[in-house]
Protein backbone atom coordinates (compact mmCIF):
# COMPACT_ATOMS: atom_id res chain seq x y z
CA UNK A 1 0.00 0.00 0.00
CA UNK A 2 1.45 3.69 -0.85
CA UNK A 3 -0.28 6.29 0.56
CA UNK A 4 0.25 9.96 -1.14
CA UNK A 5 -0.11 11.80 1.71
CA UNK A 6 -1.74 11.75 5.18
CA UNK A 7 -1.60 9.77 7.85
CA UNK A 8 -0.88 5.47 7.71
CA UNK A 9 -3.78 4.41 9.65
CA UNK A 10 -1.96 1.27 11.02
CA UNK A 11 1.14 3.19 11.91
CA UNK A 12 -1.09 5.31 14.01
CA UNK A 13 -2.87 1.85 15.49
CA UNK A 14 1.12 0.58 16.25
CA UNK A 15 1.85 3.04 18.28
CA UNK A 16 -1.12 3.00 20.39
CA UNK A 17 -0.75 -0.58 21.07
CA UNK A 18 2.70 0.13 21.91
CA UNK A 19 1.63 2.61 24.67
CA UNK A 20 -1.03 0.13 26.12
CA UNK A 21 2.51 -2.31 26.28
CA UNK A 22 4.15 0.22 27.96
CA UNK A 23 0.97 0.48 31.03
CA UNK A 24 1.29 -3.53 31.54
CA UNK A 25 5.01 -2.90 31.75
CA UNK A 26 5.05 -0.51 34.41
CA UNK A 27 2.18 -1.75 36.56
CA UNK A 28 3.95 -3.42 38.91
CA UNK A 29 5.89 -0.72 39.64
CA UNK A 30 3.42 1.25 40.51
CA UNK A 31 0.51 -0.97 42.08
CA UNK A 32 2.43 -4.46 43.10
CA UNK A 33 1.30 -7.71 41.89
CA UNK A 34 0.32 -8.49 38.55
CA UNK A 35 -3.11 -8.92 37.26
CA UNK A 36 -3.59 -11.70 34.93
CA UNK A 37 0.26 -12.56 34.93
CA UNK A 38 -0.20 -15.35 32.57
CA UNK A 39 -2.37 -13.78 29.87
CA UNK A 40 0.14 -10.64 30.01
CA UNK A 41 3.69 -12.43 30.93
CA UNK A 42 5.48 -10.99 28.03
CA UNK A 43 4.75 -7.49 28.40
CA UNK A 44 5.38 -7.92 31.97
CA UNK A 45 8.75 -9.42 31.22
CA UNK A 46 9.47 -6.90 28.93
CA UNK A 47 7.59 -4.48 28.20
CA UNK A 48 9.83 -1.78 28.22
CA UNK A 49 10.76 -2.82 24.10
CA UNK A 50 7.68 -0.84 22.94
CA UNK A 51 9.59 2.07 24.08
CA UNK A 52 12.51 1.07 20.84
CA UNK A 53 9.30 0.39 18.55
CA UNK A 54 8.30 4.35 19.03
CA UNK A 55 11.63 5.46 18.49
CA UNK A 56 11.51 3.34 14.95
CA UNK A 57 8.01 4.82 14.43
CA UNK A 58 9.29 8.39 14.97
CA UNK A 59 12.14 8.20 12.43
CA UNK A 60 9.70 6.70 9.88
CA UNK A 61 7.02 9.23 10.68
CA UNK A 62 9.52 12.17 10.33
CA UNK A 63 11.06 10.86 7.30
CA UNK A 64 7.72 10.62 5.89
CA UNK A 65 6.27 13.92 6.78
CA UNK A 66 9.64 16.22 5.92
CA UNK A 67 12.06 14.34 4.27
CA UNK A 68 11.36 16.25 1.06
CA UNK A 69 10.17 19.22 3.12
CA UNK A 70 13.59 20.50 4.76
CA UNK A 71 15.61 22.70 2.63
CA UNK A 72 16.23 26.06 4.27
CA UNK A 73 16.95 27.51 7.94
CA UNK A 74 13.48 28.26 7.85
CA UNK A 75 11.69 25.30 7.08
CA UNK A 76 14.19 23.68 10.16
CA UNK A 77 12.94 26.39 12.50
CA UNK A 78 8.90 25.45 11.18
CA UNK A 79 9.99 21.97 12.11
CA UNK A 80 11.61 22.44 15.50
CA UNK A 81 8.15 24.17 16.51
CA UNK A 82 5.99 21.84 15.12
CA UNK A 83 7.91 19.40 17.10
CA UNK A 84 7.92 21.46 20.45
CA UNK A 85 4.02 21.87 19.68
CA UNK A 86 3.76 17.85 19.94
CA UNK A 87 5.93 17.14 22.27
CA UNK A 88 6.15 20.05 24.93
CA UNK A 89 2.32 21.18 25.98
CA UNK A 90 1.71 17.62 27.23
CA UNK A 91 4.97 17.60 28.84
CA UNK A 92 4.49 20.45 30.98
CA UNK A 93 1.24 19.97 32.17
CA UNK A 94 1.91 16.50 33.29
CA UNK A 95 4.68 17.68 35.12
CA UNK A 96 2.77 20.00 36.65
CA UNK A 97 0.47 17.02 37.45
CA UNK A 98 3.01 15.19 38.84
CA UNK A 99 4.49 17.79 41.27
CA UNK A 100 0.96 18.58 42.69
CA UNK A 101 0.85 14.87 43.32
CA UNK A 102 3.68 14.31 44.77
CA UNK A 103 3.09 17.36 47.24
CA UNK A 104 -0.11 15.36 47.92
CA UNK A 105 2.02 12.55 49.20
CA UNK A 106 4.10 14.72 51.28
CA UNK A 107 0.91 15.80 52.95
CA UNK A 108 -1.12 13.40 53.47
CA UNK A 109 1.06 10.38 53.66
CA UNK A 110 4.17 11.79 55.52
CA UNK A 111 6.64 11.21 52.74
CA UNK A 112 7.02 11.85 48.69
CA UNK A 113 8.42 9.12 47.91
CA UNK A 114 6.81 7.13 45.27
CA UNK A 115 8.75 5.14 42.14
CA UNK A 116 10.98 8.07 40.98
CA UNK A 117 13.18 9.35 43.29
CA UNK A 118 14.49 12.51 41.80
CA UNK A 119 12.36 15.47 42.69
CA UNK A 120 14.10 18.61 43.50
CA UNK A 121 14.33 21.93 41.86
CA UNK A 122 17.18 20.73 39.83
CA UNK A 123 15.38 18.15 38.39
CA UNK A 124 12.36 20.47 38.03
CA UNK A 125 14.31 22.63 35.85
CA UNK A 126 16.09 20.32 33.67
CA UNK A 127 12.25 18.39 33.03
CA UNK A 128 10.96 22.01 32.02
CA UNK A 129 13.40 22.43 29.50
CA UNK A 130 13.59 18.55 28.19
CA UNK A 131 17.13 18.14 29.46
CA UNK A 132 15.65 14.97 32.22
CA UNK A 133 17.32 12.71 30.39
CA UNK A 134 20.46 13.85 28.48
CA UNK A 135 23.23 13.05 30.70
CA UNK A 136 22.68 16.03 33.11
CA UNK A 137 20.22 14.07 35.64
CA UNK A 138 21.37 12.22 38.99
CA UNK A 139 18.30 9.72 37.89
CA UNK A 140 14.76 9.02 37.32
CA UNK A 141 12.42 12.04 37.54
CA UNK A 142 8.84 13.64 38.06
CA UNK A 143 6.76 11.73 35.59
CA UNK A 144 9.56 9.49 34.65
CA UNK A 145 8.08 7.88 31.77
CA UNK A 146 9.02 11.24 29.80
CA UNK A 147 12.70 10.09 29.86
CA UNK A 148 12.14 9.38 26.14
CA UNK A 149 10.12 12.58 25.60
CA UNK A 150 13.56 13.97 26.34
CA UNK A 151 15.94 12.03 24.30
CA UNK A 152 13.71 12.00 21.26
CA UNK A 153 13.44 16.06 21.16
CA UNK A 154 17.05 15.99 21.11
CA UNK A 155 17.35 13.27 18.35
CA UNK A 156 14.66 14.93 16.17
CA UNK A 157 16.41 18.32 16.25
CA UNK A 158 19.69 16.25 15.31
CA UNK A 159 18.03 14.56 12.54
CA UNK A 160 16.72 18.14 11.14
CA UNK A 161 20.24 19.47 11.12
CA UNK A 162 21.28 16.36 9.21
CA UNK A 163 18.62 17.24 7.02
CA UNK A 164 20.18 20.73 6.45
CA UNK A 165 23.38 18.95 5.83
CA UNK A 166 23.22 15.88 4.17
CA UNK A 167 20.87 15.90 0.61
CA UNK A 168 17.58 13.75 0.93
CA UNK A 169 19.42 11.13 -1.36
CA UNK A 170 22.07 10.66 0.95
CA UNK A 171 20.13 10.13 3.77
CA UNK A 172 20.44 6.12 3.86
CA UNK A 173 23.81 6.19 3.75
CA UNK A 174 23.91 8.48 6.88
CA UNK A 175 20.69 6.83 8.93
CA UNK A 176 22.92 3.30 8.44
CA UNK A 177 25.74 5.08 9.41
CA UNK A 178 24.12 6.44 12.34
CA UNK A 179 22.39 3.09 13.35
CA UNK A 180 26.02 1.18 12.97
CA UNK A 181 27.94 3.87 15.42
CA UNK A 182 25.01 3.47 18.05
CA UNK A 183 24.70 -0.44 17.81
CA UNK A 184 29.08 0.19 18.19
CA UNK A 185 28.80 2.17 21.25
CA UNK A 186 26.13 0.29 23.18
CA UNK A 187 27.97 -2.99 22.53
CA UNK A 188 31.33 -1.57 23.48
CA UNK A 189 29.85 0.56 26.65
CA UNK A 190 27.05 -0.33 27.34
CA UNK A 191 26.29 -2.77 29.93
CA UNK A 192 22.64 -3.60 28.22
CA UNK A 193 20.80 -2.70 25.44
CA UNK A 194 18.10 -0.45 27.09
CA UNK A 195 19.97 1.44 30.54
CA UNK A 196 22.78 1.80 32.80
CA UNK A 197 25.22 3.64 33.80
CA UNK A 198 26.60 7.16 31.84
CA UNK A 199 29.38 6.00 29.78
CA UNK A 200 32.37 8.15 31.11
CA UNK A 201 30.30 9.57 33.50
CA UNK A 202 28.48 12.20 31.33
CA UNK A 203 26.92 10.70 28.09
CA UNK A 204 23.43 9.16 28.55
CA UNK A 205 23.47 6.01 27.38
CA UNK A 206 19.40 6.05 25.90
CA UNK A 207 20.85 8.63 23.37
CA UNK A 208 22.77 5.95 21.67
CA UNK A 209 19.44 3.81 22.40
CA UNK A 210 17.29 6.71 20.66
CA UNK A 211 19.34 7.37 17.67
CA UNK A 212 19.68 3.77 16.87
CA UNK A 213 15.80 2.87 16.76
CA UNK A 214 15.12 6.54 15.56
CA UNK A 215 17.72 5.96 12.49
CA UNK A 216 16.38 2.51 12.17
CA UNK A 217 13.16 3.71 11.38
CA UNK A 218 14.54 6.84 8.84
CA UNK A 219 16.13 3.71 6.89
CA UNK A 220 12.58 1.62 6.91
CA UNK A 221 11.37 4.87 5.61
CA UNK A 222 13.23 4.74 2.80
CA UNK A 223 13.34 1.41 2.01
CA UNK A 224 9.48 1.29 2.22
CA UNK A 225 9.56 4.57 -0.61
CA UNK A 226 11.81 3.03 -3.19
CA UNK A 227 10.64 -1.37 -2.73
CA UNK A 228 7.32 -1.34 -4.76
CA UNK A 229 3.88 -1.85 -3.34
CA UNK A 230 3.70 -5.42 -3.02
CA UNK A 231 0.77 -6.36 -0.01
CA UNK A 232 2.57 -9.74 0.30
CA UNK A 233 5.70 -8.24 1.30
CA UNK A 234 3.66 -6.11 3.94
CA UNK A 235 1.91 -9.32 5.62
CA UNK A 236 5.18 -11.23 5.74
CA UNK A 237 7.16 -8.70 7.67
CA UNK A 238 4.66 -7.90 9.58
CA UNK A 239 3.86 -11.22 10.74
CA UNK A 240 8.20 -11.87 11.21
CA UNK A 241 8.54 -8.72 13.02
CA UNK A 242 5.45 -9.44 15.20
CA UNK A 243 6.58 -12.71 16.05
CA UNK A 244 10.34 -12.03 16.63
CA UNK A 245 9.03 -9.06 18.87
CA UNK A 246 6.29 -11.05 21.06
CA UNK A 247 9.13 -13.93 21.31
CA UNK A 248 12.19 -11.55 22.42
CA UNK A 249 10.00 -9.49 25.22
CA UNK A 250 9.14 -13.18 26.37
CA UNK A 251 12.42 -13.01 27.48
CA UNK A 252 14.19 -12.37 30.91
CA UNK A 253 15.26 -8.87 30.17
CA UNK A 254 18.83 -9.56 32.43
CA UNK A 255 19.44 -12.66 30.92
CA UNK A 256 22.51 -13.69 29.32
CA UNK A 257 21.78 -12.27 25.23
CA UNK A 258 20.51 -9.21 26.98
CA UNK A 259 22.29 -7.36 24.74
CA UNK A 260 21.89 -9.27 21.72
CA UNK A 261 18.35 -9.62 22.30
CA UNK A 262 17.50 -5.60 22.35
CA UNK A 263 19.64 -5.32 19.35
CA UNK A 264 17.33 -7.52 17.71
CA UNK A 265 14.12 -6.14 18.86
CA UNK A 266 15.24 -2.80 17.54
CA UNK A 267 17.37 -3.15 14.32
CA UNK A 268 15.16 -6.22 13.10
CA UNK A 269 11.87 -6.95 14.50
CA UNK A 270 10.47 -2.98 15.01
CA UNK A 271 11.68 -2.30 11.53
CA UNK A 272 10.00 -5.36 10.44
CA UNK A 273 7.22 -4.41 12.43
CA UNK A 274 7.03 -0.54 10.81
CA UNK A 275 7.53 -1.58 7.52
CA UNK A 276 4.45 -4.33 7.82
CA UNK A 277 1.96 -2.05 9.18
CA UNK A 278 3.13 0.57 6.48
CA UNK A 279 2.75 -2.05 3.52
CA UNK A 280 0.11 -3.92 4.12
CA UNK A 281 -3.32 -2.94 2.81
CA UNK A 282 -5.41 -5.31 4.76
CA UNK A 283 -3.97 -3.96 8.51
CA UNK A 284 -4.26 -0.41 6.53
CA UNK A 285 -7.92 -1.02 5.87
CA UNK A 286 -8.98 -2.48 9.28
CA UNK A 287 -6.74 0.36 11.02
CA UNK A 288 -8.80 2.73 9.88
CA UNK A 289 -11.56 1.86 11.60
CA UNK A 290 -12.99 3.82 14.79
CA UNK A 291 -10.65 2.08 17.37
CA UNK A 292 -8.06 1.97 15.05
CA UNK A 293 -7.77 5.61 14.78
CA UNK A 294 -8.45 6.82 18.27
CA UNK A 295 -5.67 4.27 20.01
CA UNK A 296 -3.48 5.85 17.55
CA UNK A 297 -4.47 9.45 18.42
CA UNK A 298 -4.38 9.31 21.92
CA UNK A 299 -0.90 7.66 22.31
CA UNK A 300 0.73 10.30 23.27
CA UNK A 301 -1.73 10.97 26.19
CA UNK A 302 -1.49 7.54 27.04
CA UNK A 303 1.99 7.46 27.10
CA UNK A 304 2.16 10.78 29.20
CA UNK A 305 -0.53 9.92 31.62
CA UNK A 306 0.08 6.63 32.70
CA UNK A 307 2.23 7.74 35.46
CA UNK A 308 0.53 10.64 36.76
CA UNK A 309 -3.15 8.56 36.96
CA UNK A 310 -1.40 5.94 38.96
CA UNK A 311 0.32 8.32 41.43
CA UNK A 312 -3.14 9.62 42.06
CA UNK A 313 -4.75 6.47 42.67
CA UNK A 314 -2.14 6.03 44.85
CA UNK A 315 -2.60 9.41 46.21
CA UNK A 316 -6.02 7.92 46.74
CA UNK A 317 -5.27 5.28 48.71
CA UNK A 318 -6.08 2.68 45.95
CA UNK A 319 -3.53 0.28 46.14
CA UNK A 320 -5.63 -0.98 49.46
CA UNK A 321 -9.31 -0.04 48.10
CA UNK A 322 -9.86 -2.80 45.97
CA UNK A 323 -9.63 -6.60 46.97
CA UNK A 324 -9.29 -8.07 43.38
CA UNK A 325 -5.65 -6.24 41.24
CA UNK A 326 -7.27 -7.14 38.30
CA UNK A 327 -10.45 -4.98 39.66
CA UNK A 328 -7.34 -2.06 39.93
CA UNK A 329 -6.03 -2.75 36.44
CA UNK A 330 -8.84 -2.44 35.29
CA UNK A 331 -10.18 0.94 36.12
CA UNK A 332 -6.74 2.21 36.00
CA UNK A 333 -6.60 1.29 32.36
CA UNK A 334 -9.84 2.85 31.93
CA UNK A 335 -9.32 5.91 33.72
CA UNK A 336 -5.96 6.08 31.91
CA UNK A 337 -7.99 6.19 28.13
CA UNK A 338 -10.47 8.37 29.34
CA UNK A 339 -8.04 10.91 30.41
CA UNK A 340 -5.98 10.58 27.80
CA UNK A 341 -9.29 11.17 25.16
CA UNK A 342 -9.93 14.37 26.96
CA UNK A 343 -6.35 15.53 26.80
CA UNK A 344 -5.71 14.69 23.47
CA UNK A 345 -9.00 16.72 22.28
CA UNK A 346 -8.80 19.26 24.86
CA UNK A 347 -4.82 19.92 25.87
CA UNK A 348 -2.80 18.37 22.95
CA UNK A 349 -4.49 19.85 19.31
CA UNK A 350 -5.50 23.49 20.46
CA UNK A 351 -1.91 23.75 22.09
CA UNK A 352 -0.61 22.23 19.41
CA UNK A 353 -2.40 24.16 16.98
CA UNK A 354 -1.49 27.56 18.70
CA UNK A 355 1.95 27.16 18.92
CA UNK A 356 2.01 26.65 15.59
CA UNK A 357 -0.03 29.30 13.71
CA UNK A 358 1.42 31.63 16.31
CA UNK A 359 5.27 31.03 15.91
CA UNK A 360 5.08 29.55 11.81
CA UNK A 361 3.06 32.13 11.40
CA UNK A 362 5.63 34.73 12.70
CA UNK A 363 8.14 33.13 10.89
CA UNK A 364 6.78 33.05 7.35
CA UNK A 365 6.34 37.29 7.66
CA UNK A 366 9.69 37.57 8.58
CA UNK A 367 11.06 35.60 5.63
CA UNK A 368 8.84 37.32 3.37
CA UNK A 369 10.06 40.66 4.44
CA UNK A 370 13.71 39.78 4.59
CA UNK A 371 13.00 38.30 0.84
Amino acid sequence: MRIASGRIPAIDTLRGLAALIIIFWHYPFFFGPKPLPSTFAPFYTNGQAAVDVFFVISGFILSYVYLSRISDVSDAWRYVVKRIARLYPLHFVTLIVVGAIFLGLWFIHGHEAYVYSNRNPYHFVLNLLLLQHVGLQQGWSFNGPSWSISTEFWINVAFVVGLLLVKPRRQLVLSLLVVALCTWAITHWGQTWRGGPMWGGWFEHNLARTACGFYAGVAVYMLWRSVPGLPALGELALVLGVGLFLYLISLEPDGPHEMLFGALLTLVAAPLMVFGTATSALLNAVCSSTFGKWIGDISYSIYMWHFPVAAFLVLLGARSAFASHTWLAAVYVAIVLIVATVSYHYLEVPARDWIVGRFTKRSTLVANANS
